[in-house]
């Protein structure tokens, strides 16, 4: 069976783009299916290999690269039904909005070949061009073969939304533990000379709420808090962000570090601090359970799956200044509780959230849909 994995490039590995990469190195580990990556490059793209395309060619994963302009193509249709044929793929895996469309009219809704489709997460935004494309994604998943989803939160919502139960396949990300570089003897507060370091990691854009994380910032200090703050990431958003810590007046205190890799982040921080207005089932909470440090996040979408507040982490509601200054506070004032916290998250991520059980949980899946080719098709009647 040759399953190819359908996907934009945007050059940096965010959490959809890595859980991608991870996943489909896990189904090539298992020996039983064949797995290449199709991926859709910008067409003004360099000679120089993406994020994305080094991190599956070193994993042994095969890449076709299409070029092509953003938004809806005729010709990237023509272009994927065509490699299709030629490689002989028995499904497409599509991952986000444009692979979806475009993969789904390729595959001609399973006709061609049977195709399924992972939610990330669609991003709510006020703005009608942003409605039209979550429309017309929703429109998609209603004829797709099966509808991946990381969480409860976006189990629920496609159901409402109209997508059959019966083709919704709930499938939690999860971590290659042998994979990390963790370290046993991680720093503590104490050894840094009693400053603690919170730290963003994430894509710097306006669903991810940095303005939340800045004003929590400032009221930490105010309130006389020995800490420091890290954010780590890029995106449309980095220079309202960084004219901000000036206007509150943190550049002492707050780094904008830029891209960062996963090891050094997790090796700088004491408590990992989301503020997202919207999510799915962040993977950078299940790399800060890898490295045993508490969460203090919003509630907000697949969150609650991952954190139980009070137990491996601390939960908040969307845009609670006040709540998240006190949940930080509490961590910084018992650190032996802010560990417990951080050893809780390792063992919950070792009990629910291995590569292993999303792999088998995939195969399952890839299996169902090929082997049952006569019952696929359009969803609309």
């Amino acid at each position: 069976m040759h399953v190819t994995f359908l996907i934009r490039d945007h050059d940096i590995l965010y959490g959809a783009e890595r859980a991608t990469v991870d996943l489909a190195s896990g189904l090539v580990h298992s020996g039983v299916v064949d797995i290449s990556a199709t991926v859709i490059c910008d067409i003004m793209r360099t000679a120089r290999p993406s994020g994305l395309e080094r991190a599956m060619r070193n994993c042994g994963i095969s890449c076709h690269l299409i070029p092509a302009r953003r938004g809806f193509s005729p010709r990237l249709i023509s272009v994927i039904r065509n490699h299709i044929r030629s490689a002989a793929i028995d499904c497409v895996h599509a991952i986000g909005y444009q692979a979806s469309v475009h993969g789904g009219f390729a595959a001609r809704f399973g006709q061609l070949c049977p195709w399924v489709a992972t939610v990330h997460g669609w991003l709510e935004r006020p703005e009608l061009k942003e409605r039209f494309y979550s429309w017309v994604d929703l429109q998609m998943l209603k004829r797709a073969q099966r509808v991946v989803v990381l969480s409860t939160f976006y189990r629920n919502k496609l159901e409402k939304c109209g997508v059959r139960k019966e083709r919704i396949t709930w499938i939690p990300s999860g971590l290659n533990l042998s994979d990390l570089h963790v370290e046993p003897d991680v720093k503590t507060v104490d050894s840094r000379g009693g400053i603690a370091t919170i730290g963003i990691l994430g894509r710097l854009s306006s669903e991810k709420n940095h303005v939340m994380f800045l004003s929590v910032a400032r009221r930490l200090l105010d309130d006389g808090a020995r800490v420091q703050f890290l954010v780590a990431g890029d995106g449309p958003e980095r220079r309202h962000i960084e004219s901000l810590v000036q206007r509150l007046g943190l550049q002492s205190a707050v780094e904008i570090a830029g891209v960062v890799g996963r090891d050094e982040f997790f090796r700088r921080i004491d408590v990992l601090a989301l503020c997202s207005r919207i999510e799915n089932l962040p993977y950078v909470i299940l790399e800060a359970m890898a490295w045993s440090r508490p969460v203090v996040t919003t509630r907000v979408g697949g969150v609650p799956d991952l954190i139980e507040s009070g137990e491996n982490g601390l939960l908040v509601d969307d845009g609670d200044v006040d709540g998240m200054v006190e949940a930080i506070g509490r961590l910084l004032e018992d650190t032996l509780r802010a560990q417990a916290m951080g050893r809780n998250g390792r063992r919950r991520l070792e009990d629910r959230f291995t590569l292993e059980r999303s792999v088998a949980s995939h195969l399952a899946m890839y299996q169902e849909v090929v082997g049952g080719r006569h019952d696929l098709g359009d969803d609309s009647k």
